[in-house]
Parts: C-alpha cells; sequence; structure tokens
C-alpha cells in the first residue's frame, strides 16, 4: 500500500523538477522577447514523454528539451505567440532524427545543425527543416558529411 503512494508522489516530484528546469530556461529566451509558462512547460514535457514513447527510448532528465530552448530562443525566426507550439514541434523533431541516427549524433550537435538550418534555407518553416533534417540523418547513416556528395550524386553531374 505504501509503495503505491511512494512512486505516486515520486512521479509528481520529477515532474515537479522537470518544469522547474524548464522554467528556468527563461533566463535564456527572455531577452529575446519569450517566456514559456508553467502551461507551455506541461506542454514540452507531454511531448517529450510521446515522442520517447514513441520512438523507444528512455532519457533521464530535459537536458535535451533545456538545450533545445536556449539555442533556438536566439532564432530570428521564433515568435512569441507561437514560441512554445514550435519548440513542440522541434522536440518532436530533435527524438525522430535521435532515432534515425541510432544516437550517433551528439544532443548538441544535433541542435545546432538543426538550428542553422532553422534559420538558414528553411527560414524558420518547420516542414522544411523536416526534410532538410531527415536529408541530413539520411547522408549521416550513409556516412557523409553535410554538403558532401554520393558517388551517385556525382555521376548525375557529370552526365
Amino acid at each position: 500500500m505504501l509503495l503505491p503512494r511512494l512512486l505516486h508522489a515520486l512521479s509528481h516530484s520529477l515532474e515537479d523538477q522537470a518544469v522547474f528546469t524548464l522554467l528556468e530556461q527563461n533566463r535564456y529566451t527572455q531577452p529575446h522577447g519569450l517566456t514559456l509558462s508553467p502551461d507551455d512547460a506541461h506542454l514540452l514535457l507531454a511531448v517529450r514523454e510521446q515522442a520517447l514513447g514513441h520512438y523507444d527510448r528512455v532519457e533521464i532528465g530535459v537536458g535535451a528539451a533545456a538545450a533545445l530552448i536556449e539555442v533556438f530562443a536566439a532564432s530570428v525566426h521564433m515568435e512569441a505567440d507561437s514560441f512554445a507550439g514550435t519548440l513542440a514541434e522541434l522536440l518532436e523533431l530533435f527524438y525522430a532524427i535521435k532515432s534515425d541516427t541510432e544516437d550517433r549524433i551528439g544532443d548538441l550537435v544535433l541542435i545546432e545543425a538543426m538550428k542553422e538550418r532553422f534559420d538558414g534555407e528553411c527560414g524558420g518553416a518547420i516542414e522544411l527543416l523536416r526534410g532538410s533534417m531527415e536529408e541530413y540523418a539520411s547522408r549521416f547513416r550513409s556516412g557523409l558529411t553535410p554538403g558532401e556528395e554520393s558517388e551517385d550524386e556525382e555521376d548525375a553531374y557529370e552526365r
């Protein structure tokens, strides 16, 4: 009888800590006119949990989500009214690419690659970023670095 209560209390304590950690990221977001509310933090945690379950992933702590918030807060394409929703989509994409590349890309390297494309060629469009990151993952799995062409692509240019 005591064990279920303890587990329930522990679960709430961990969620409260995760919310607190995400809200701490406001120190990075507020200088850019962006703020996460407690409801936004709960949304991001729900998206994270769903993505982790969908991709059969386990993650201790919310460090990747916090890093994503910190890095993307500086994007010129982030808007206050859609900040949490955009972060939710970016978080889901992050876990999709982590899974697709079998965790062989570090969190910060992947987040920086996402932001570079988001701010650059994708102009802040999530769907374009999704396509660009899927290509990035495909090239990574093939052993190519971004911008490097495969032999098939080189042959196509020579024709």
